[in-house]
Order: C-alpha cells, then sequence, then structure tokens
C-alpha cells in the first residue's frame, strides 16, 4: 500500500466516525427530547398530540391552548420557534412585537400605550386601542418590555379568534421550560380581559 492510498483510506475512515458519530448524537437529542416532553406535558395540564415536531394541547381555566414547536418560512432553517395559540371570541385585531428602529415608538401605524418603556420597546398595533391599553397591564407590559429586550419575545398576534404567541427556541428544550410556562399562563390571562373587553364593548 503505498502512503497516498493509506491516507485516502485514514481520511475515509475519519469521515465514517465523524458521520457515525453526529448521527448517534442527533439521536440521542431526539430521545431526550420526547423525553422531556413527557414531562413537561404534564406540568403544563397538557397532553402530548404529537412528538416530531412537538405539539402539545391542552386545557386549563376552562380555555383551550395549543404549544407547539414551529420552523418559520422564509427564515434560516435552523430557526425554531415555540409558539402558543389560546382561541378567543373576541373580533379584535390586534399586534405586538420588538421595535425594529432604533427611533423607538412613533414610527407609522405604532400604538402608544403611554408607558414610556412599552412604547419604546414594542410596536403595537390594534382595532381597538381602549382595550388592549387595560388588557395590557403594568405586569404584561413589564414581561413583554423585558422579553423584547433579551430577544425571547418575537410576536403577539390576535386574528380570526386565535391569539398567539411566537416565543424563541423549541418547547422540547428544558432551558425554555420557564418562559413557556410565563407565557402560557399570559397569554390565558390575556385571552380572558380581550374576550371581557370586547364583551363590553357590545
Amino acid at each position: 500500500m503505498t502512503p497516498a492510498l493509506a491516507i485516502v483510506i485514514l481520511v475515509v475512515l475519519l469521515l465514517v466516525a465523524f458521520v457515525v458519530m453526529v448521527l448517534r448524537a442527533s439521536r440521542r437529542m431526539e430521545q431526550e427530547s420526547k423525553a422531556y416532553l413527557h414531562e413537561l406535558a404534564p406540568r403544563l395540564g397538557a397532553t402530548i398530540e404529537r412528538e416530531s415536531p412537538a405539539r402539545l394541547t391542552g386545557e386549563r381555566d376552562g380555555r383551550r391552548f395549543i404549544v407547539s414547536l414551529r420552523r418559520p418560512s422564509g427564515r434560516n432553517g435552523t430557526v425554531v420557534e415555540t409558539w402558543i395559540e389560546i382561541p378567543v371570541s373576541t373580533s379584535l385585531r390586534l399586534q405586538v412585537q420588538p421595535q425594529t428602529s432604533d427611533l423607538g415608538a412613533g414610527m407609522a401605524g405604532d400604538q402608544e400605550v403611554g408607558d414610556p418603556d412599552f412604547d419604546a420597546a414594542c410596536f403595537i398595533q390594534s382595532t381597538d386601542p381602549e382595550v388592549v391599553r387595560l388588557a395590557l397591564d403594568d405586569g404584561m407590559r413589564a414581561m413583554l418590555v423585558e422579553t423584547c429586550r433579551t430577544g425571547d419575545f418575537r410576536l403577539l398576534v390576535v386574528h380570526k379568534q386565535w391569539l398567539r404567541f411566537e416565543l424563541r427556541g423549541a418547547p422540547d428544550d428544558p432551558e425554555n421550560e420557564p418562559m413557556v410556562t410565563r407565557f402560557l399562563q399570559a397569554g390565558l390571562t390575556l385571552a380572558g380581559r380581550l374576550d371581557a373587553g370586547g364583551s363590553a364593548q357590545r
């Protein structure tokens, strides 16, 4: 065997060993994620509808919810998000997202709620600013401001009788459990307030 051939064989063997190692690590991570989902579901009061991609469904305080893993279209394929979806009865439309301009509040279409920190951190549009202002109380606004700054919060949408939070990271990542739990409770609370506010306006 010539030295050149020996080098080629060695390189091939190293590549094969690397691929096997990556596949094993990927399989182990997938197994760990599925095992964690089975631990997370009862803590959220949910059941596992699907393991991959993760989708949990449940009911709390008489209101259904969905927690799922999403890969947003039009973005890098490695980007994953946690979506929390909750049905609402209100026909109100609402969108809240982090400000994308250094200018902060005052961009075209942005509605202010009178909270300087929130108005600077979050862009908001709605069909009923008064109901939204009452629904987004001090605690809710503070949570959104904090998570806008950390990058955990991506989007809040209320449209076609669904409320949806879009958050950074996967629901089957144990490090994200506090965030998922926090936003799930916030979403359920906000859904109740928006429904109550919409009823009061009729």
